[in-house]
């Protein structure tokens, strides 16, 4: 009645089929279910099951293995932990879930992983928890794994994330190496059973290792958004790879075919493996040594290692193009309509190729380089023209160009907007950065309304031997004229240096536009400047600077530069100079000239520059000249020298002294009232041009300065010193009273002199403190405070100086009864005399922190802050 049954001892049950055995069995025929317990057994003419305990369905012919759960069926064995199946009726084999250390092992493949669900109507197998596929060699993993199958044959493989295949292989000479793909996604598709073609899907990776003939080349890595993978007979043929496409391939250092690894990146990539082609496709770029190649469409051919780059591919006209471009160390780049690169020689060919030297353009076409260095052109021209049918050009059948040294053409012809000019049987131009190399200079072609047509900077350079060299140019302009430039220089090391540079202007007439009368009557003008330096013996120089222009407003007519527009100054000096190091003594002479260009515009009322005076006896430099200017200095040192080192404190006192004599020679313009406007203006002479005056000036100056620094109580330092100046002039100024009773000054010849001084006194110390911190190689603290008070002095000489009236400043009353100082110095190069007295008391603290490394064996201080 309870519907309970039970056999214990090697118990066997069997339904139609089916046989059951284990160690008990249990009959729950309410259930119709059967408790098969102790090495439990359920098999029938199709599958068969063992486990530790089953539990059996009777009437569906289904049921539950639980521990070490085996079944077999179709030639496949499947162990897990847990295993429920159900077999339909008039089926050959069962669908089951395994859970639990799940391998599945058939006659191809073994599988393992945490769970696997096979569902026998739709022939899909489901494996999840670190699956795995092994096949002969090959490896596929993920976090989920789909298979789908036809008629037992598999057709499709799914896995959604983590993908990742691999294959391993053997070689007698490298060993075990492996293959490598991954990706977020895989899929793959089968024929026949076979794999036909996979699909991997975001962050996609190959790594494929390369043998030619058996031989060891080297491995490849790829990457890109989508890889696909086509196969034939179980045999790699294709890959290709779309989006964002890049890849590096490593040769093996038995490979003497290449050197180094080649970089590579395009937006899709596609390899023929068995042709061992690769084509870059869009935005191709490849990256081998020191060369750099870019263009629409990259072949590589692998055997041959031959690289063809083309604006883009040939079967795809739709491509944006982009030109090919090639650069190799450091130089400038080559572009061309269609390129070859031979990996092996680092040799190739360019079709219509262009490259920049310097400030020109080269252009070919046909480029073919005998290595990175030197390269042979066809048909090819030179341009500093920017544009793609130059205002002007060299053309030439044949040239060779040697980077960073020189060209060299034969024949080669001018070429003016497209007319032929001029032809020379052969030129060397040279194509060298920082260094010296003779050959022609290229000019730089232009249009204005001012100049017409131009051509600036034509030339020739002479590197005459290594102390010496010259550079012509010229510049000719249709509507202006001619101007020629000649620049010498010259340099002998520790010896002497310079140069040495010629302009001249030869311009058209005024209202003249035709270039061919440029040798009739015509404007001349001409600039000289000399630079130079030199090192004589026994501690003397020489330095000159000097320049000439035969036309005031040379720069401003002239000059294309901005910066030499502005320059209205035409400055000359001349420097010897003479050092007795052992005396501390030392004198140098100065011959200098500084010239307006602009003097005569800034008086005229009519210029743009013209300079309005707004009083009287306002003085306009024209051109200023010392002649000379010499120098005297005595170096500080002791007044009382001692050899002892037990020194006393008069020893340091110490003194200097330099004397100066001025010689300027001033011409100038100078405005005065004009009656008739009560303005001012500039004095002219009858026919209108500015009156220019002269004076001479002449100054001899003294300075003496003295200073004792002492120690007081070995921590205090106090430092004393006194300045005292004198100036000596032949004229001076005496204050005078006109008929009408007003003040004037009047110059007067005659030795005038005047002494001046300061003084001052600085107290100093230094305050130490320590901080005993000891961190890694960090050895204390330490903080240095130095305190400081310093006082300066400077006297009033307007006024009497202990007692005695210096006489430098005088009072005159004039007819208002206005008292006027009257200072008889001011107007000469001594200046004004100081008219107000100046003390100043300053106080500073500096503080420093220190610290101390220690550093193995040694030890070095370091500053911390300030």
């Amino acid at each position: 009645k309870t519907g309970l049954g039970f056999l214990i001892g090697n118990a066997r049950a069997e339904k139609d089929s089916v046989t059951i055995t284990a160690d008990t069995l249990n009959f729950i025929s309410l259930n119709d279910k059967l408790i098969a317990s102790g090495r439990a057994h359920v098999w029938d003419n199709d599958f068969d099951l063992t486990s530790n305990s089953i539990i059996y369905f009777t009437k569906i012919d289904s049921g539950k293995a639980i521990g070490n759960a085996k079944l077999r069926q179709k030639n496949q064995e499947i162990t897990a932990d847990t295993l429920d199946y159900s077999k339909p009726i008039g089926k050959e084999s069962a669908s089951y879930t395994a859970i639990g250390n799940v391998t599945i092992t058939s006659d191809d493949r073994i599988i393992t992983c945490g769970r696997a669900f096979y569902d026998l109507e739709t022939e899909r197998v489901q494996l999840t928890d670190e699956p795995k596929v092994t096949s002969d060699n090959e490896v596929l993993s993920g976090d989920e794994i789909n298979a789908y199958s036809k008629d037992e044959e598999l057709q499709y493989v799914f896995i959604p994330s983590g993908a990742k295949a691999y294959s391993i292989h053997k070689n007698e000479i490298i060993g075990e190496y492996r293959d490598d793909m991954t990706g977020n996604i895989l899929k793959a598709y089968f024929n026949k059973g076979g794999l036909d073609s996979m699909r991997l899907e975001g962050m996609a990776t190959t790594l494929y290792n390369v043998f030619n003939d058996s031989i060891y080349q080297g491995v490849n890595v790829t990457s890109g958004d989508t890889i696909a993978l086509q196969f034939a007979d179980q045999e790699l043929q294709r890959i290709y790879v779309s989006g964002g496409a890049r890849g590096i391939y490593t040769p093996d250092s038995s490979n003497k075919s290449l050197d180094d690894m080649i970089r590579y990146s395009a937006n899709n990539i596609d390899y023929q493996i068995p042709d061992e082609t690769t084509h870059l496709i869009g935005n191709a770029q490849v990256d081998y040594i020191d060369m750099t190649l870019t263009a629409g469409f990259i072949g590589v051919n692998w055997q041959t290692n031959i690289l063809d780059a083309l604006p883009q591919a040939a079967d795809d006209s739709t491509a944006r193009e982009i030109k090919p471009t090639i650069k190799e160390g450091g130089q400038e780049p080559l572009y061309g309509n269609a390129m070859k690169y031979d990996l092996l020689t680092q040799r190739g060919k360019i079709l219509y190729g262009k490259t920049k030297a310097e400030d020109g353009y080269f252009s070919s076409s046909d480029i073919r380089n005998e290595n990175k260095n030197v390269f042979y052109m066809q048909q090819s021209i030179y341009t500093t023209c920017d544009l793609d049918i130059p205002h002007f050009h060299f053309a030439s059948p044949k040239m060779k160009m040697i980077y960073n040294d020189k060209v060299i053409a034969k024949p080669i012809t001018l070429y003016i907007a497209q007319i032929p000019v001029i032809s020379l049987p052969f030129a060397v131009l040279p194509q060298q950065e920082g260094g010296r190399q003779s050959g022609w200079i290229m000019p730089s072609y232009g249009s204005s309304s001012l100049r017409g047509n131009y051509l600036d900077g034509f030339g020739y350079y002479w590197a005459i031997n290594n102390y010496f060299d010259t550079k012509l140019q010229a510049s000719l302009a249709d509507l202006q004229g001619i101007r020629l430039k000649l620049t010498n220089r010259y340099n002998v090391r520790y010896k002497y240096s310079g140069n040495l540079y010629l302009e001249t202007r030869q311009y058209l007439s005024s209202g003249e536009k035709d270039i061919f009368n440029i040798f009739g009557p015509r404007k001349k003008d001409y600039v000289v400047k000399w630079s130079h330096k030199q090192l004589l013996r026994s501690n003397q120089s020489l330095n000159v600077n000097a320049s000439y222009y035969s036309n005031s407003d040379y720069n401003y007519v002239t000059s294309l530069d901005p910066i030499k527009r502005m320059n209205q100054q035409a400055i000359s000096n001349a420097t010897y100079s003479k050092r007795w190091p052992k005396s501390s003594n030392s004198i140098s002479i100065n011959l200098s000239s500084n010239t307006d260009l602009m003097a005569d515009r800034k008086i005229e009322p009519s210029s743009a520059f013209y300079q309005k005076p707004v009083k009287a006896g306002t003085e306009l430099s024209i051109t200023t000249m010392t002649l000379p200017k010499f120098s005297l200095r005595h170096g500080q040192r002791p007044i009382f020298p001692t050899k002892s080192s037990d020194k006393s404190w008069y020893n340091n006192i110490t003194w200097s002294y330099t004397s100066n004599f001025i010689n300027k020679n001033k011409s100038y313009y100078e405005s005065v009232e004009d009656d008739s406007t009560e303005e001012f203006k500039w004095v002219t002479d009858q026919n209108g041009n500015g009156l220019i005056h002269t004076k001479l000036d002449k100054l001899f100056t003294h300075s003496f300065s003295f200073s004792a620094p002492q120690k007081l109580f070995r921590y205090i330092s106090v430092n004393p010193s006194m300045s005292i100046k004198s100036d000596w002039v032949d004229e001076y100024f005496v204050a005078q009273l006109d008929s009408a009773g007003i003040y004037k000054s009047v110059k007067t010849s005659g030795f005038a002199t005047r002494t001046t001084g300061s003084f001052s006194l600085n107290i100093g110390t230094q305050l130490y403190g320590l901080f005993p911190v000891k961190i890694g190689k960090v050895n204390g603290v330490r903080h240095v405070a130095s305190p400081s008070i310093g006082y300066s002095y400077t006297p009033d000489f307007s006024k009497s100086l202990l007692n005695y009236d210096l006489g430098y400043l005088t009072t005159i009353t004039d007819s208002s009864g206005n008292e006027i100082q009257h200072d008889r110095f001011k107007g000469t190069l001594a200046g004004n005399t100081s008219q107000r007295e100046r003390q100043a008391l300053n106080f500073s603290l500096n503080n420093v922190f220190q610290t101390k490394i220690i550093d193995g064996e040694s030890e070095r201080k370091v500053d911390l802050l300030s």
